[in-house]
């Protein structure tokens, strides 16, 4: 994905990730885990999706900085 449409799908997985959709924090986080500028805020979905137990999702190594 590219341009405004990854934009598009990041908007809709965090609107789903912040009404709790585990599925959706874990899609988030690897959609922005390799970006630099995004670290934080993939780790905070990590973290999400794993207190959410989704499958798939590695235990985050560290704490979350909000």
């Amino acid at each position: 994905m590219e341009g405004s449409n990854l934009r598009a799908a990041l908007n809709l997985y965090r609107d789903a990730a912040k009404q709790g959709n585990g599925l959706a924090a874990k899609r988030l986080w690897e959609l922005l885990k390799d970006k630099d500028a995004t670290a934080s805020e993939a780790a905070r979905y990590q973290r999400q999706a794993w207190d959410l137990k989704v499958p798939g999702v590695p235990e985050p190594k560290g704490p979350v900085r909000l």
